[in-house]
């Protein structure tokens, strides 16, 4: 497993990137996954990218821990066909102790910088802990309506709890979940 922790900036940014899966990972911890190694920004960056993968389908512990961050753990701007799932968010990799992320867990922005008509997408945002965050557990923000063909979010069986705010924050134009 990668031990991404302790970087100036955003541990990991994937950029106008295609198909993309991170598999596992403990992010914003130490090798053990039990104590903070801050990461400055975000765990994960993802802008202007199409299909990425964080954590892995098959049931059983969290392959991938993202906590720690002094932003979100995940944000992600203009990046269609998301796909996160059993994942620990704000704990350590056993799921129980908080190293909280200082911002939401996960945020993901629709902008006016999509071209006319594209595509949201699907967001799909399953089995994981979303907990202890400094915000809201997910948020979802999306620009103009006009600019956008509606995508499909779904949010399923996840543990969201004892996240300051929201566990899920629609804003904006953001129709369907």
């Amino acid at each position: 497993r990668n031990i991404l922790s302790g970087i100036s900036n955003s541990a990991m940014t994937i950029l106008s990137s295609t198909n993309i899966r991170v598999l596992s990972g403990y992010f914003g911890t130490d090798a053990g996954g039990s104590n903070r190694i801050a990461n400055p920004g975000n765990n994960i960056t993802v802008v202007s990218s199409r299909a990425v993968s964080v954590g892995r389908a098959a049931l059983g512990a969290a392959s991938v821990v993202l906590s720690g961050a002094n932003r979100h753990a995940i944000e992600a701007t203009d990046s269609p066909d998301l796909n996160i799932a059993h994942t620990s968010f704000g704990t350590d990799a056993l799921g129980v102790k908080a190293i909280s992320n200082l911002l939401s867990a996960v945020k993901v922005h629709c902008t006016a910088g999509f071209a006319a008509g594209a595509t949201v997408g699907t967001t799909i945002i399953q089995s994981n802990l979303i907990a202890f965050s400094g915000d809201s557990g997910i948020q979802f923000e999306q620009g103009p309506a006009q600019n956008l063909v509606e995508g499909v979010h779904r949010i399923l069986s996840n543990r969201i709890l004892s996240n300051k705010f929201d566990g899920i924050l629609l804003s904006t134009n953001v129709s369907s979940v």
